[in-house]
């Protein structure tokens, strides 16, 4: 499962008010009430904005399996009906779904819907760089779905190991590399082959663990990129 560093959704405020849920802001089935204006502009930011994607993928999640299937449902038709691709929504709710057989109807729905919302934007990684390997900072982009994609900063010192790192599970490149200008505190930054970061973050990562014992539960999120060797 992904790490799910998100703040509490928008809707969660008619939860909080003791108004309806999520799926029925936009009318459950049963009762026949169409879909709300507001539901479809959020349908419309989720294909487009991290936050609102997130804030909709937690909202879907708190929900039970009943009320879940019918967002589905919602999200299906009323992407048809304002004429963007579903698909690009469902990933988000993909991305947090524990149930298989829920989350074969998703992949049901994205089949037929197309990829349209899932073509990356950025086909490849991407790596930035400020410093080197003995002190420095880097962030790593990989591509999620449509122009969202995942982001990995790393900081680290000379004699201290790493002491700085975030995941964002969904960002966009502006917000990224606003981020990584963060992390590099003013320095300049500088894009690299990912290869080249691999080589130079694993050692980092190996001195670090051999130093503290362990390195940060965020880094397995690209450990299939970025791996410390076995202790001998």
């Amino acid at each position: 499962m992904r790490p799910r560093s998100v703040s509490p959704p928008a809707v969660s405020n008619s939860e909080r008010s003791g108004g309806p849920t999520l799926a029925k802001s936009r009318g459950a089935p049963e009762n026949g009430i169409r879909s709300t204006d507001a539901f479809s502009e959020l349908l419309k930011a989720s294909a487009r904005e991290p936050s609102a994607a997130q804030g909709l993928a937690l909202a879907y999640a708190a929900l039970g399996i009943e009320s879940r299937l019918r967002v589905i449902d919602a999200v299906v038709s009323d992407s048809a009906r304002e004429g963007i691709c579903s698909s690009s929504v469902l990933a988000s709710l993909l991305a947090v779904e524990d149930d298989i057989a829920v989350a074969r109807r998703i992949a049901s729905e994205m089949s037929a819907a197309g990829d349209e919302g899932l073509r990356c934007a950025e086909a490849d990684n991407k790596a930035l760089l400020c410093g080197d390997g003995h002190s420095g900072s880097l962030v790593v982009l990989r591509p999620l779905h449509g122009h969202f994609l995942e982001a990995l900063g790393v900081s680290w010192r000379d004699g201290e190991g790493i002491v700085e790192v975030f995941f964002e599970p969904i960002t966009t490149t502006a917000a990224a590399e606003e981020r990584a200008c963060t992390l590099a505190d003013g320095g300049d930054l500088e894009r690299i082959p990912v290869s080249f970061a691999v080589d130079l973050l694993t050692p980092v990562i190996w001195n670090h663990r051999r130093r503290h014992g362990s390195v940060p539960d965020v880094l397995q999120r690209f450990a299939d990129l970025f791996a410390a060797p076995s202790e001998p």
